[in-house]
């Protein structure tokens, strides 16, 4: 399943043909409302999600405090740059005791990749447990 703020048909249209469901939820800024998908999902008996994304949607995600797993993948590449992105984007926190924190850590080895996977806690708004 696809969840979209997409207005395009085409593209809903060859996602469908690949069998692939698409749920179109409304949106004001082009962007889908995280609290409003999670409920929505919720009401299918969907209680558990792969949000794969960029900086962007996973501050969001952070931010509104529907994430409670992290996993992130580190490859033996360095790309760098001076306008590479973080993996979270947004203001950012005021101060370390405000961050989300990273517990409960699990790391599996794929040959020359790693896979780090972290339970979430704390953060601002703070709905997984004490800061």
């Amino acid at each position: 399943m696809v969840v979209c703020a997409c207005d395009n048909e085409a593209k809903k249209q060859k996602l469908r043909e690949m069998g692939v469901s698409v749920c179109t939820l409304p949106s004001d800024d082009g962007k889908v409302d995280i609290r409003f998908m999670m409920e929505q999902l919720g009401g299918m008996n969907i209680s558990s999600i792969l949000l794969e994304g960029g900086a962007d949607l996973n501050e969001a995600a952070l931010s509104c405090g529907v994430v409670s797993h992290v996993c992130a993948y580190i490859a033996p590449k360095i790309m760098g740059g001076k306008d590479a992105k973080s993996p979270v984007g947004g203001k950012g926190v005021e101060s370390p005791d405000s961050a989300f924190m990273l517990c409960n850590m699990k790391m599996t080895q794929f040959e020359e990749d790693v896979l780090l996977e972290y339970d979430v806690k704390g953060g601002p708004g703070d709905v997984h447990g004490d800061n």
